[in-house]
């Protein structure tokens, strides 16, 4: 069972309907889970849909989740090729 404020990943992407809203390997936030349907926090479902079938969900290991902010930190790399470059 997936918790609220939990990082899961989208394995099923297969379209329902005419609406594709998810992207498989995607990471999302969840904001409720009621066992077998999720509601993503970057995501609202299209009427008459209720949520997502969590069966299209992974959870993300929190050794993986450490990672993220490393991911996001600025190179001093790529700032020494701009000053290169002028």
């Amino acid at each position: 069972m997936f918790e609220p404020g939990q990082l899961v990943k989208c394995v099923d992407d297969r379209r329902r309907d005419t609406v594709r809203l998810l992207e498989r390997g995607r990471i999302y936030t969840v904001t409720l889970s009621s066992g077998s349907l999720l509601l993503i926090e970057e995501l609202e479902p299209p009427a008459p849909f209720v949520g997502f079938r969590a069966s299209r969900f992974r959870p993300i290991p929190d050794h993986q989740i450490e990672l993220f902010p490393k991911m996001l930190r600025p190179t001093t790399h790529g700032a020494s090729l701009r000053e290169e470059a002028q």
